[in-house]
């Protein structure tokens, strides 16, 4: 045990000695970057054209070919094919050849172990030379494996023809259809796109490995900082309007400055059609076209044309308080007569600066978890919102703001102040309305303890004030449920004595009550069984998409894939962070309110899209044995990361080794590599 104790401390000392960390941080940085930028040069600056996003998948076994015949185009010099590996583990190889038609030249050739192939993304296959004119006829792409059946990947195409004069084969049988392929070739405006954003990228986690390496700050200023400089990368490199819901977001935020620049109530809805420059632009996709349009279009003058277009949705139809921030953004951009592009992103850094400052606050309040607090806020998915138009970044950055108090009260011996009492009142009233399930956050103050607010008299009082606005929200959202319930179970009753009707024919009337094809609260009592079985299947189904998604595995408009090993570190990081020592540990009985919180925003969420989304004759999914829940998004559930993972933290087995910079490191080279796979993605498509 002596000789053990002795080996930890060695190692500790190794590792916490300041010219080691400086050294390896440096080497492993300059090896990663060398690696991911050689890995993705092949795709960056290049133009892509070709068929588009398709969802059917043929599987690649020793009894099937796919081939396709597409006309040439100058300058092709690599082509991308999508592949699908069925979420399982496959075995055996790919062969690609690519020819020319007309002369039968081999233009490439190139086998592939399945086991590398990664889900739903492109194959790069490089050309030996430039395609040109010359190639009249086009190119030929085959694609053959020797896997056996159910261990073979899928290969993507369309339903239809995209691709003018293409021929796309199965077993040498023609169908309608067209291969998801990509013909890329260089460009100059993307090229000069990447002259610049590329450098950017490097000398930022550059900056930032050498500020780690070199500097011990707090964990609250260096997670603001990697906050602000990698939010800054991703509100570029994520193109406008390919965030979810980004072109509405943009057009409330839009009226909210036209409030702060003194339209009144008639006008506020209406902006100049230069603001309306949506060109190229492609909503819940990341597209190079979009990279293109930013060269072009930056330096372009701003030519109001007073030419209005009237916005179609109106932001007083709904909570619009978390549209402010970005409505200033817009508004400077404004007066500073700024063009579409400029104005755009003002908005968008506005936004991302708003999250900077909950970071800020979050880790500096919170007595325990700083170090997983600030994994958490630099995750993928919590950038990427942060650094558009959407509210999910006053969402998220409230809800760590939240929590963190929560915590301070818990633990900090101290009176807590009436400027906290205001602050925290302030937070919940702003942030329930935004989204009401998140409401339940806020009942967990009943556990602080009474000595905090020096009597029990102050408690009851205080916690009163923070729950006021989430209850009466919650109130606002069942209240009408349940009326709207009471309300057809009288017109039932009213129908049934008018006609003299017997318990038996009730089914029947109900049906006259229930919206075609759609899931109300009159079904689910008539069928509470299935819907229970629904709820139970979906949750089978999609949790741990939902999990993976939440951290930031779907990115764009869910359009952008990340590698399932990537996804992986993402999710080890914050296991690690929260098994770290802390000062105070959350008592079991504040444990389990967090994992019932959890619960109860996971089912509310899936029950607001099962009566909103989700059709009585949609998709069955074979494998379970029944149809899910649609349109549930796994961001929805990002707001539940620091209450589920605080949960692993405990005082028997916990890690007492200073690891801090090397997990925050770890967490650097996973948002690198994301931004670069985001970015040869995007040039693909």
């Amino acid at each position: 045990m002596e000789n053990l104790s002795e080996l930890k401390k060695k190692i500790e000392k190794i590792f916490s000695n300041k010219t080691f960390i400086i050294a390896f941080f440096l080497i492993v940085w300059i090896l990663c970057a060398f690696l991911t930028l050689s890995m993705y040069s092949k795709t960056l600056g290049k133009e892509s054209t070709g068929a588009g996003d398709y969802s059917n998948v043929q599987e690649l076994t020793n009894n099937i070919t796919i081939s396709e015949i597409v006309p040439t185009i100058n300058n092709v010099d690599c082509i991308g094919i999508k592949f699908a590996t069925y979420a399982r583990k496959n075995s055996g190889n790919i062969k690609i050849v690519v020819e020319d038609v007309a002369s039968k030249e081999l233009l490439a050739e190139k086998t592939i172990n399945v086991s590398r192939i990664e889900d739903n993304a492109f194959e790069i296959i490089e050309l030996n030379k430039p395609l040109s004119s010359s190639n009249k006829k086009g190119i030929s792409v085959s694609i053959s494996s020797n896997s056996i059946e159910g261990q073979g990947i899928g290969v993507y195409y369309s339903s239809f023809k995209e691709i003018e004069n293409s021929i796309f084969k199965i077993n040498n049988k023609e169908i309608d259809s067209d291969l998801c392929i990509r013909l890329l070739m260089p460009n100059e405006d993307l090229n000069k796109f990447i002259k610049i954003i590329l450098p950017w990228l490097v000398i930022s986690f550059s900056v930032l490995v050498l500020l780690l390496s070199f500097k011990d700050l707090k964990h609250e200023i260096l997670f603001s900082v990697i906050a602000l400089f990698v939010g800054l990368l991703f509100c570029f490199i994520m193109t406008p309007l390919s965030i979810p819901d980004e072109q509405a977001h943009y057009e409330f935020a839009f009226q909210q400055s036209n409030y702060i620049m003194g339209s009144s109530k008639e006008d506020h809805i209406y902006f100049d059609s230069e603001y309306q420059k949506y060109g190229n632009l492609i909503g819940h996709m990341n597209s190079s076209i979009t990279y293109k349009a930013l060269v072009n279009k930056w330096n372009s003058e701003l030519t109001l044309n007073n030419k209005l277009t009237k916005i179609e949705n109106d932001v007083d139809d709904i909570y619009n308080v978390d549209f402010i921030v970005p409505g200033i953004g817009i508004t400077l951009g404004r007066l500073l007569k700024l063009n579409f592009y400029k104005t755009f992103y003002l908005g968008r850094l506005f936004n991302l600066m708003l999250y900077v400052t909950c970071v800020f606050i979050a880790i500096r309040k919170t007595p325990i978890h700083k170090l997983l607090f600030g994994i958490l806020m630099i995750m993928p998915m919590f950038l990427q919102q942060a650094a558009s138009y959407s509210y999910d970044c006053f969402v998220n950055g409230l809800s760590f703001v939240l929590i963190a108090y929560l915590l301070k009260f818990m633990f900090v011996e101290e009176e807590i102040n009436i400027k906290e009492v205001l602050f925290v009142t302030f937070v919940c009233s702003i942030l329930s309305p935004a989204k009401a399930v998140y409401s339940f956050f806020v009942f967990l103050f009943w556990f602080v303890p009474y000595q905090r607010y020096k009597d029990k008299k102050r408690k009851i009082l205080f916690t009163l004030l923070f729950c006021a606005m989430p209850i009466a929200q919650l109130l606002n959202i069942i209240v009408p449920v349940v009326s709207k319930a009471i309300e057809n179970i009288n017109e039932l009753a009213i129908v049934k004595n008018t006609l003299s009707l017997d318990n038996s024919y009730i089914p029947q009337i109900i049906e006259t009550f229930t919206p075609d094809k759609k899931i109300t609260i009159g079904y689910m009592v008539r069928h509470p069984f299935e819907i229970i079985m629904l709820i139970l299947r979906t949750i089978r189904y999609s949790i741990k998409i939902w999990f993976y998604e939440s951290l930031g595995r779907s990115l764009s408009g869910m359009s952008i894939i990340l590698p399932l090993k990537l996804v992986h570190v993402m999710v080890f990081i914050p296991i690690i962070a929260a098994f770290m020592k802390e000062k105070y540990v959350e008592p079991i009985p504040l444990k389990a309110a967090f994992l019932l919180v959890c619960v109860v925003i996971g089912l509310f969420a899936i029950g607001g899209m099962l009566m909103t989304w989700t059709d009585l004759d949609q998709t069955i999914i074979e494998d379970f044995g029944g149809a899910i829940v649609q349109g549930i998004q796994g961001r929805y559930f990002s707001p539940l990361l620091p209450y589920f993972f605080s949960i692993f933290n405990n005082k028997k087995f916990n890690i007492s080794l200073k690891i801090d910079k090397y997990l925050i490191f770890a967490q650097l080279l996973v948002l690198f590599e994301t931004l670069m796979y985001v970015l040869s993605i995007t040039f693909i498509n």
